[in-house]
């Protein structure tokens, strides 16, 4: 269970990096990119991470307006769904899982994001980042597939990486 104090879901003493704020924000349901933009704005990650556990998400006017009429439910649901989440132990097992999380601004988010028109706010990488440099192939698909679905989509990976492109998702 999280609080709203950031240094409490830390391990003693220990503060946790912005990052791991902004990877629990970019894993609530319903946390889209313009959701997401929209806090990246308001200010520090463990500011943004607060507002939105203290159910006080509609405070920035940007927020609300960008959530409309059903403004006051999706802002109670982010902060029930933020309450479910310990920051400390899923920045953890982030780190136990080998998953690297790169925010907009770090040096480490490869060039070719970076530079784009609407780069990641939050990206998750398992593996070497500069594998995306060189062609690349994007596998964009849904999360509740069918099982055909996800067999189409491993073979057309599998056949692109085969060729010598990336495979992006």
């Amino acid at each position: 269970m999280t609080t709203t104090d950031p240094t409490a879901d830390a391990p003693a003493g220990e503060v946790l990096p912005a990052a791991a704020w902004w990877a629990a924000l970019a894993g609530l349901p319903g946390m889209g990119p313009a959701r997401l933009g929209v806090l990246w704005e308001a200010g520090p990650a463990d500011e943004a991470w607060r507002l939105v556990a203290e159910g006080r998400a509609l405070q920035l006017p940007a927020l609300a307006a960008l959530l409309g009429r059903q403004a006051d439910t999706t802002a109670a649901a982010l902060a029930r769904a933020a309450a479910e989440v310990d920051v400390a132990e899923r920045w953890a097992a982030h780190e136990r899982e080998g998953i690297d999380v790169v925010v907009r601004g770090d040096p480490r988010m490869p060039a070719r994001l970076a530079d784009d028109i609407d780069p990641p706010f939050v990206l998750f990488a398992d593996g070497d980042l500069a594998a995306i440099e060189g062609p690349t192939v994007a596998i964009v698909g849904t999360r509740r597939c069918s099982r055909a679905g996800a067999e189409m989509a491993h073979e057309v990976g599998y056949q692109c990486a085969r060729a010598g492109g990336r495979v992006v998702s």
